[in-house]
C-alpha cells in the first residue's frame, strides 16, 4: 500500500527537521562564563566554593598524577639547570625549556629507554594533553603583539633525538607528517586550549582584553571578550588537568613608566573549564608608584 503523495512529503519534511534541530543543538553548544571578582568578599566567597566542591583530590585520578612528576632533566648536561617534567605517562616523560622570543623545546624521554630524549621544537609550551591516541600541546609566546600555537602529535618515538651542546636552533627539525595543526596564530596570548564536544575553544588575551573564542578549520571564527584586562604572563605555571577539569592560572604583570611615575598593572587568579561551564575568578590591582619616592 502506497502512502499518499502529501503524507509522504510530510514524513519526509519531519525527518529533515529533527536532523536539522540536532544539528542546530550541536552547533548551540557554547561555553558558559561565570566570572568572579576576587576583590569583593561576596564573590570570593562563592568562587571559592565552587573550587572546593569540583577541584576534589583522588588517588584513582590518573590523569592529574600526568602534570605531578617531580621528575628532572638537565638540558645542558649542567647539573645546576634542570628543567622539570610538565607531563609523564606510561610511555614518556616530557620536559620544557622556553627561551621566550630564542626559541624552546620539549623533550620526549622514552620510559623504555632514558637515554632517548626525542626532541621537538615549542616555543613556549604552555600545556600538553592525551586525545585520541595524539598528544595536543599548547604553545604561547607573550613577545611583541603576542603568538599562540595548537598542534597534535602523532608518536614522539619518530622524533629526532636531541643532541646534547647544541642550541635549539642546530637541532634536526620534527617531520611534518607527525605534527597536524590545530591552530596557529600572531597578535594574541593563549591562556587555555579546552577541546569540548568536537569543537575547539580557547580563552586568551588580545592586548589589554580577555577573551573565549572558538577555532574551526584552523581560524577563529568567534570570540567574546570576557572583561578588560589582559591575562598573559611572561612566565607561568603549566595548564593542568584535575578531575576533569582543565586548569588555567593567571598571572599577569606589566609595567609602563614615564618621566614622572610607574604604573604597574597585575591580574591574579585561575581559569577552570568543566563540561560546558568555564569558570573565571580574578584579581585586578593597579599600583602608581613616583621616581621621585
Amino acid at each position: 500500500m502506497k502512502l499518499p503523495r502529501i503524507l509522504l512529503y510530510a514524513f519526509l519534511l519531519l525527518i529533515y527537521w529533527n536532523c536539522s534541530t540536532e544539528k542546530k543543538k550541536s552547533e548551540a553548544t557554547v561555553l558558559a562564563p561565570r566570572l568572579f571578582d576576587l576583590n569583593v568578599p561576596s564573590q570570593k566567597e562563592a568562587f571559592d566554593q565552587w573550587v572546593r566542591a569540583n577541584v576534589v583530590s583522588s588517588n584513582n585520578d590518573t590523569t592529574a598524577k600526568k602534570y605531578e612528576s617531580a621528575s628532572k632533566f638537565y638540558f645542558t648536561g649542567d647539573s645546576s639547570i634542570a628543567a622539570l617534567c610538565i607531563f609523564e605517562d606510561q610511555a614518556f616523560e616530557v620536559y620544557s625549556q622556553c627561551l621566550g622570543e630564542w626559541g624552546g623545546a620539549l623533550l620526549f624521554v622514552d620510559k623504555k629507554n632514558k637515554k632517548n630524549a626525542h626532541y621537538l621544537p615549542s616555543t613556549c609550551p604552555k600545556m600538553i594533553d592525551f586525545q585520541n591516541g595524539k598528544y595536543v600541546i599548547t604553545s604561547t609566546l607573550a613577545h611583541l603583539s603576542g603568538s599562540a600555537n595548537i598542534i597534535t602529535l602523532s608518536d614522539p618515538r619518530q622524533l629526532p633525538m636531541f643532541q646534547p651542546g647544541k642550541s635549539f636552533s642546530e637541532q634536526t627539525p620534527a617531520p611534518n607528517h607527525l605534527i597536524t595543526s590545530i591552530f596557529d596564530t600572531t597578535g594574541i596570548t593563549l591562556n587555555v586550549y579546552y577541546p569540548y564536544k568536537n569543537r575547539h575553544f580557547i580563552v586568551f588575551s588580545e592586548y589589554d582584553t580577555a577573551y573565549v573564542g572558538e577555532v574551526k578549520s584552523g581560524k577563529m571564527i568567534d570570540k567574546k571578550p570576557l572583561f578588560p584586562h589582559g591575562i598573559w604572563s611572561y612566565g607561568h605555571r603549566m595548564n593542568r588537568i584535575k578531575h576533569g577539569i582543565y586548569i588555567s592560572d593567571i598571572q599577569h604583570r606589566s609595567s609602563m613608566s614615564d618621566s614622572r611615575e610607574t604604573t604597574t598593572e597585575s591580574v591574579q587568579g585561575a581559569i577552570y573549564l568543566k563540561q560546558d561551564t568555564l569558570l573565571v575568578g580574578y584579581k585586578h590591582a593597579v599600583e602608581v608608584k613616583k621616581k621621585n619616592e
